[in-house]
């Protein structure tokens, strides 16, 4: 009988959050997708995501301003760009694409939140942290607007919760896991490099 309770407790605690981040979702869409593509960094990094699935290359230019004389050269972090160049190449070169892709972003970090801070501790703080998560203004602004923020959060929230599991299981398959997160947040942004800050000084309190 105690079996069946907590099942069906873990099962009302997915759906709900589950129908939860699907209203956050709506609501960012509704943001998104009536929205056009141009505050601040927003049209440079779906410009060059267009150019990179269009040409097939990345470029060592910032190909989408001036003449080839005048152009600066193109040092941001890829991991964006190549995302949002994936999902080109996959839907075809429409902005919808990348109006959908950080929201769910958002969605998919609240869930992965859920999924681990429940292994790390149980299944009602797993909930909480991924209804507080979601409701942070700063996820919410950046969950509409088309910066790095939305992407390097996701990475950030998987290398802290999976190096915390790691240590908590003693596991290397969690540990590895951590470093390509790491790598990726870092692929990301370049302010991700704080993470190796965080892991060592773990490491060395452990």
């Amino acid at each position: 009988v105690d079996e069946k309770i907590v099942l069906e407790f873990k099962n009302t605690s997915l759906i709900a959050l589950l129908v939860i981040l699907l209203a956050f979702f709506v609501l960012e869409l509704q943001v998104t997708l009536p929205s056009p593509i141009t505050f601040g960094d927003e049209a440079f990094h779906t410009g060059m995501a267009r150019y990179i699935a269009k040409e097939k290359d990345y470029p060592a230019w910032i190909t989408i301003e001036g003449t080839e004389a005048g152009r600066n050269n193109f040092g941001k972090p890829p991991m964006l760009h190549l995302v949002e160049a994936g999902f080109f190449l996959v839907f075809g070169l429409n902005e919808v694409i990348v109006k959908l892709l950080l929201p769910f972003i958002s969605l998919l970090t609240a869930l992965a939140i859920f999924i681990l801070v429940k292994k790390i501790f149980d299944d009602k703080i797993g909930f909480i942290a991924a209804i507080v998560f979601i409701s942070i203004p700063s996820v919410a602004t950046y969950a509409v607007t088309f910066y790095t923020e939305g992407l390097v959060t996701l990475y950030f929230a998987l290398t802290v919760l999976l190096f915390i599991y790691s240590v908590k299981t003693e596991s290397k398959k969690y540990l590895l896991l951590t470093g390509a997160f790491a790598a990726f947040a870092f692929l990301t942004e370049v302010s991700s490099v704080n993470l190796i800050i965080f892991i060592l000084l773990a490491a060395f309190y452990d």
